[in-house]
């Protein structure tokens, strides 16, 4: 069982996004995030939430 797939078991709130693809998210992939919060940084294909 992967990571992602024990994370999404013990919390089933956070939504599919949260979890990056194989490779990672690229710039595109942020256009088409729903309910992206604002202040979403991407770095070395990782998704970082920061406070505004």
């Amino acid at each position: 069982m992967t990571a992602e797939a024990v994370i999404a078991m013990t919390n089933p709130s956070l939504p599919d996004w949260v979890f990056p693809p194989p490779g990672g998210f690229t710039a595109e992939d942020l256009d088409h995030i729903p309910d992206l919060p604002a202040h979403t940084e991407l770095i070395d294909g990782s998704l970082v939430f920061v406070s505004p």
